[in-house]
């Protein structure tokens, strides 16, 4: 009832959680194990799919009954520095045809924006993701070589949460400042959410996390 009536006002986003349909069978059976599924056992790994999504449409069109989050994240992680685990023509046959069918589901019961939330560079895979209807992609590793920039002016509808260098804010103020005029040209196109590309790292000095802070506020006002 809280969350319910505190979305109907707006004194707050609510943000929803799922696993994907590559996170979930990677959980189930493994890294190495699911990537060689996809191979060996293809149907597998389908069936586990479209149970998977069989019980988000039963459960969710509970839930988006009493509440609407703002954004829904798919947790799925299939990306690393040298860039997806998997190809897009596997992503295509395996992934996409649940989140085709998944996403306008949501958004008829008042979902909000749909992300995609993967480490590691993904841009390979923008244009398979979008054909999904997923709006947006986090946390935007810029350690994985990802430019924020670079990406928005190839795909000028995408938007992000994240993109920003956290290892800047472990060199400091001067670092941080050469961040954000970066970033700057994304931020004022909007359609981003700038925020550390993934946690802080647990070396960063917190007088330098809290001038992040104070900036950070101060550039997205």
């Amino acid at each position: 009832g809280t969350y319910r009536e505190g979305c109907q006002r707006g004194d707050f986003a609510l943000r929803l959680r799922l696993q994907g349909f590559f996170w979930c069978p990677r959980d189930l059976l493994g890294i190495e194990e699911h990537l060689m599924a996809y191979y060996d056992f293809p149907e597998l790994l389908k069936e586990i799919s479209q149970f998977q999504l069989d019980v988000y449409k039963e459960q969710l069109n509970g839930i988006l009954r009493i509440v609407q989050p703002s954004t829904i994240f798919f947790e799925e992680d299939f990306s690393g520095r040298n860039g997806p685990m998997i190809c897009p023509d596997l992503f295509d046959e395996f992934i996409a045809p649940y989140y085709r069918e998944l996403i306008p589901f949501l958004k008829e019961r008042g979902a909000g924006e749909i992300f995609l939330d993967t480490d590691g560079d993904f841009t390979l895979m923008i244009p398979n993701l979008m054909a999904c209807g997923i709006d947006g992609v986090l946390p935007v590793d810029v350690n994985a070589g990802v430019d924020i920039v670079k990406v928005r002016q190839a795909y000028p509808n995408l938007k992000f949460w994240g993109g920003f260098n956290k290892l800047a804010i472990i060199q400091g103020p001067e670092a941080i400042e050469a961040e954000f005029r970066r970033l700057e040209p994304v931020i004022r196109q909007g359609g981003c959410i700038i925020c550390t590309d993934h946690q802080a790292a647990p070396q960063t000095p917190l007088a330098h996390y809290r001038y992040y802070l104070q900036r950070l506020r101060e550039v997205m006002c």
